[in-house]
């Protein structure tokens, strides 16, 4: 994901805090009030204890990184470095790795209670534990275990400690659709403790033109969550004043497409929010306050980029237009909001992001009539004050959402029947029990396991809509799978990625992690970015 649009949507989560925190000072680079006895030169301290040596040479205060040399019996000293941080709690953590061979080695550290450092040195697969020397030495380097990541307190790593931080464990969730046969409709990534609801989303069938999509939300027990809403298509007609002619009601058909009033600013996206679809989302909210409503002016050109074809069409098309009082327009947008709301007694914030689609004629005589669809809405929550920090890992799991390729080559078989056959025989049969199941069964016959470049080339302009927005906001990449030549799309911008063979994987950034250590479960294997 590129920082600028990670900054963007951080913007709409919380537009007043700040990107980064002030922490305290670690421990033990305040001068103790003594000096140190086993110090070695000015502005060094020395730490020994079975067998081990650590020489603290040099920290800068500003990045809160240390370096020195780490010595072993027998062996010749060796450059290590340390990155150190300090918890709101003052738990110092750190983690670092240790120079000079082949290969680069870890190095984990751990604060005792009694103020002594416990040292975790892993080469050639032996560990020592350090422990300095003199009750009155300050901790030189604080302690390996990071704060826990969302839904993770609590959870034991192999030492008993949280897992590390940076790194995602996740599962793969399957959802079925009950009503075509139960087949397999869409996936996604859900961290450890986390909460998978939903799945594929139908319309009533009297908007039989509307194609299914999905309606996904993943949950942490705290409340920390995203949801992937429902794409959909809808029409609106705006009469000029006087004309005699009547606004459709909502909620009617016409042929096949619900009627649907769009907003015509961004007031009335707030409106719409407060009125409608924050009661469905949050029933039991009270207090809820739209705090930031905007127009993200680089996701909308990307929207725009997309539209460039139907642009250029309807500006042919409007020299002819204008001669008889109409006019062809093609627009769109992408939104953000950021709201808080109480929910009994504890407070959240949420941000949305929300993309449109318009497109339709004016005229003088009868008024607007336009077609209009969201090809993406992305709601993130959390209790108040944790959104910044959560979001990377709700935009990680967001973009995991997948679609099966079966479902995905049976809607597209639907959408090719139900063009071909009259309003009045699809409604007929669309209201028929089963009619749907029936359709949707005998298009998966039809399925040619080969036929996978055929089936991308029958995506939906919304889908494709859909896609560009995403992939703004978050890559994916294909990784193949250990032992196979199949290939899985995961969320990039992790180095490292490990799979166990099953539907669990593990995304970190943390160079030093390996999972067959740490977790001492399974068996795991690096993935490797596979060639498309």
């Amino acid at each position: 994901m590129s920082s600028l649009r990670l900054a963007a949507l951080l913007l709409i989560v919380s537009p007043g805090l700040p990107l980064s925190h002030a922490v305290a000072t670690p421990s033990w680079i305040a001068a103790p009030s003594e000096p140190a006895v086993n110090a070695a030169q000015d502005g060094q301290l020395r730490y020994v204890g079975d067998g081990l040596t650590i020489l603290v040479t040099s920290f800068d205060e500003a990045t809160l990184k240390a370096a020195g040399t780490i010595t072993l019996p027998g062996d010749s000293a060796r450059p290590f470095t340390l990155q150190l941080t300090v918890e709101a709690d003052g738990t110092q953590t750190g983690k670092g790795e240790v120079e000079g061979e082949r290969l680069k080695r870890r190095l984990k550290t751990r604060e005792k209670a009694d103020g002594s450092i416990e040292v975790t040195y892993r080469a050639k697969r032996y560990t020592v534990s350090l422990q300095t020397e003199g009750g009155g030495v300050p901790p030189v380097i604080p302690p390996v275990t990071p704060t826990p990541g969302p839904g993770q307190a609590g959870q034991a790593g192999h030492n008993g400690g949280p897992r590390p931080s940076g790194t995602v464990r996740l599962r793969k969730h399957t959802f079925h659709d009950p009503g075509v046969n139960g087949i397999a409709s869409h996936t996604v990534l859900v961290p450890d403790g986390w909460k998978a609801e939903g799945g594929p989303f139908w319309l009533n069938s009297n908007f039989f033109k509307v194609m299914p999509s999905r309606d996904i939300t993943v949950k942490s027990p705290e409340g920390v969550s995203v949801r992937v809403e429902p794409t959909f298509m809808a029409r609106d007609y705006v009469p000029v004043p006087g004309s005699g002619f009547r606004r459709p009601q909502e909620g009617q058909s016409d042929d096949g497409i619900p009627i649907l009033y769009m907003p015509t600013d961004i007031e009335g996206w707030k409106r719409l929010l407060l009125e409608k679809s924050m009661p469905e989302a949050h029933p039991k909210a009270t207090n809820v306050r739209v705090k930031t409503a905007t127009v993200i002016e680089d996701l909308t050109q990307q929207l725009h980029k997309g539209q460039a074809q139907l642009r250029a069409m309807a500006d042919q098309n409007n020299v002819m237009n204008h001669q008889m009082g109409m006019h062809e327009f093609v627009d769109g947008w992408v939104m953000g909001f950021e709201l808080t709301f109480t929910v009994d007694g504890q407070e959240f914030e949420e941000a949305r992001l929300i993309a449109v689609n318009c497109s339709g004629l004016d005229s003088q005589i009868t008024g607007r009539t336009l077609t209009w669809d969201m090809p993406l809405a992305l709601t993130f929550t959390a209790p108040a004050g944790r959104l910044e920090k959560e979001l990377p890992l709700l935009l990680t799991v967001m973009n995991s959402v997948q679609e099966t390729r079966p479902w995905m080559e049976n809607r597209a078989q639907l959408f090719a029947k139900i063009m071909k056959i009259s309003h009045q025989v699809a409604m007929d049969n669309l209201r028929a029990a089963g009619e749907r199941s029936k359709i949707m069964a005998s298009a998966y016959d039809e399925i040619n396991e080969g036929s996978m470049a055929g089936y991308r080339s029958r995506n939906a302009s919304t889908d494709r809509s859909q896609d560009r927005i995403v992939n703004s906001i978050h890559e994916t990449d294909y990784y193949t799978v250990p032992g196979s030549s199949t290939h899985v799309q995961l969320p990039s911008g992790y180095d490292h990625v490990y799979s166990n063979g099953g539907d669990e994987y593990i995304l970190t950034n943390d160079a030093l992690f390996d999972p067959a250590v740490e977790l001492q479960n399974g068996n795991w294997t690096a993935m490797q970015t596979a060639r498309r």
